[in-house]
């Protein structure tokens, strides 16, 4: 009769020898399904917070943009900021002034107006 002591307690070993092949089978199948689910989680558990903790900021980061675009006068339809059709308006603006400054610089460099002007009513 063969014996081994674990822990303390003495555990026959012949008889494993008369339990049959099928449940030593199922039975290491359960326990390696144990590590594996243990292991798993002993793995995966971090990364699972850390996933929560994320979509919890992103929630908030959204909530803040949503309050930010609100205020900023965002509209969904245009899909555009109230600031930025103002800004355009004023450059249309600023460019129909500066096209009518433009029209009236001379053409020709250093040279007064006058004798320009002088030179178109002679041509």
């Amino acid at each position: 009769m063969a014996e081994t002591k674990v822990f303390g307690i003495t555990i026959n070993t012949d008889s494993f020898k008369n339990i049959p092949e099928s449940y030593k089978l199922i039975a290491g199948g359960v326990l390696s399904l144990l590590i594996l689910l243990g292991g798993g989680y002993y793995l995966l558990y971090p990364i699972y917070t850390e996933y929560q903790t994320l979509l919890e900021e992103n929630e908030k980061l959204s909530s803040d943009n949503q309050a930010l675009e609100t205020k900023l006068g965002y509209n969904p339809t245009t899909k555009r900021y109230r600031k930025i059709d103002e800004t355009e308006k004023a450059i249309e603006d600023l460019n129909k002034e500066i096209a009518k400054l433009q029209e009236r610089i001379p053409t020709k460099e250093n040279l007064p107006s006058l004798i320009y002007d002088m030179e178109n009513l002679l041509n």
